[in-house]
């Protein structure tokens, strides 16, 4: 059911979807033009994107614990390193949308809910050497999977945290003082993912973007997005359909977007 929820919203989000051209708010357009300016390449990418080919070809068996929602096409307690690469990470032009980003805004402090094998983690980590990475992972196994990649990448500017978001995000929160850059990508579930919103919340300033991860993923995802681009700190909000930002800047109207990731 989940699948063919996606589906549709997908179709519907085409429909809708603009661009640049499309777009009247200053702060919106230079997100557009400038941040996600996919003219400019980084060295980086093609380094990350082997690793992200290595484990899509690892038949190593992985314990896995899930927390949320679970995955769609793998089921039980035990998977393959190359399954998990090929359901559960970001894919490609997502992960780089938002390393563009970080080059461009560059926060001080980001915080991932979901590190999985650390791909989309060794963008964050990668876009700007004086920013600092929290991440949390729930599964063992897949945690030192993630951390063999950022040894091998030698990112000393990431900090993994292990277990349930709803046990450590509160720790990990009280360790960061502020978050500039957070991204929810775990869990897939509505009340769960109201709730790590809620908590970031009182991190953030003005200058803060939080970013949940497949917004149109199901039914209960779509309410989550729906309920938090209401709220009215949520000054603008921006949908690209696999994922969607919230930006608090407190001068500006309150405006939303359906618009197309710049590729």
């Amino acid at each position: 059911m989940s699948a063919l929820f996606e589906f549709k919203a997908y179709l519907n989000h085409l429909l809708r979807a603009g661009g640049k051209h499309s777009v009247h708010s200053p702060f919106v357009f230079d997100l557009l033009v400038k941040a996600l300016n996919t003219d400019k390449e980084y060295y980086c990418f093609d380094a990350i994107e082997d690793h992200r080919n290595a484990l899509l070809k690892n038949n190593m068996l992985l314990k896995v614990t899930d927390f949320g929602a679970g995955s769609r096409v793998a089921k039980g307690d035990t998977r393959k390193v190359k399954e998990i690469a090929d359901s559960a990470l970001q894919n490609k032009i997502c992960a780089q949308a938002l390393f563009r980003m970080i080059a461009y805004y560059k926060p001080k402090t980001i915080l991932e809910l979901g590190t999985s094998l650390g791909i989309t983690t060794a963008y964050l980590a990668k876009a700007s050497a004086s920013s600092y990475v929290h991440t949390i992972e729930g599964s063992i196994d897949i945690a030192q999977q993630a951390e063999q990649l950022f040894s091998q990448m030698h990112l000393t500017n990431i900090t993994q945290h292990l277990g349930n978001f709803d046990d450590k995000l509160g720790l990990v929160l009280a360790e960061m003082a502020s978050v500039d850059f957070a991204l929810i990508d775990g869990n897939h579930r509505l009340l769960p993912t109201l709730q790590y919103f809620e908590k970031i919340m009182p991190y953030c300033t003005a200058d803060s973007v939080i970013v949940l991860d497949d917004i149109h993923w199901s039914k209960e995802m779509n309410d989550a997005w729906q309920q938090i681009i209401k709220r009215s700190e949520v000054r603008i909000s921006i949908d690209f359909f696999h994922f969607g930002l919230c930006f608090f800047n407190s001068g500006v109207e309150k405006q939303h977007f359906n618009l197309k990731l710049p590729e």
